[in-house]
């Protein structure tokens, strides 16, 4: 619309406006409020949600009825300009097996990721508990409600997103193996991981940081 009346203005009748808004009365007064929460340095909208996004995405298929809801969680930075240091860092996620749709969970904007990866991660996790411990109702198409037990399946990160989420060394430290306890050695201009015999990490010695390296 905008573009025919730039047309009709340039060609026509001088009065008529350039712009669609102006001419359908637009409120771009601000008024809307946009729930953002203060998150150093920048700014998380909160919140579209988990539940939101189960409800509006979920497609019940009859051969899946009794199946659980298995998200797949992702998590990446997305520079928004070449000429800034302007940051998105969403939280997205799909239902396992439709992964053509895929949905935003929370969002936060700054000119770096945010400084504490609990905050960033506190109302998403919240609200992930309560889902994985309670399930959720869904409406079929017999109008009867369901309830459904929901599954975190998959949490999809590159390496520096994953370091930051697991407050963990860099792929390229010399303590940055996730999966066991060797400590690496310099060669050849790189950090290199030559033992194939090394402890185990496991969820106790993660969380106690018997590693404190």
């Amino acid at each position: 619309m905008s573009d025919l009346l730039k047309v009709l203005n340039a060609s026509y009748d001088q009065s008529l406006p350039l712009d669609a808004r102006t001419l359908l009365k637009t409120d771009i007064s601000g008024k809307t409020s946009v729930n953002l929460k203060n998150m150093s340095p920048g700014f998380y909208y909160n919140y579209f949600g988990v539940l939101n996004g189960i409800k509006n995405h979920y497609i019940i298929e009859n051969s899946h009825i009794n199946e659980p809801i298995k998200l797949v969680v992702g998590i990446d930075g997305l520079p928004l300009t070449k000429t800034s240091k302007s940051t998105f860092w969403p939280i997205l996620c799909y239902i396992r097996p439709y992964s053509h749709i895929v949905f935003p969970i929370g969002l936060y904007w700054g000119n770096e990721k945010p400084q504490e990866s609990n905050d960033y991660l506190f109302d998403f996790v919240n609200e992930i508990k309560d889902l994985i411990n309670n399930g959720i109702e869904i409406k079929v198409s017999s109008g009867e409600f369901i309830k459904k037990q929901v599954i975190l399946d998959v949490f999809c990160c590159d390496l520096p997103a994953k370091n930051y989420i697991l407050k963990t060394k860099g792929h390229n430290a010399y303590f940055s193996c996730s999966r066991c306890c060797i400590e690496g050695e310099y060669v050849c201009s790189r950090v290199c991981y030559p033992d194939i015999d090394c402890p185990k990490r496991t969820h106790e010695s993660f969380i106690n940081k018997h590693q404190e390296e």
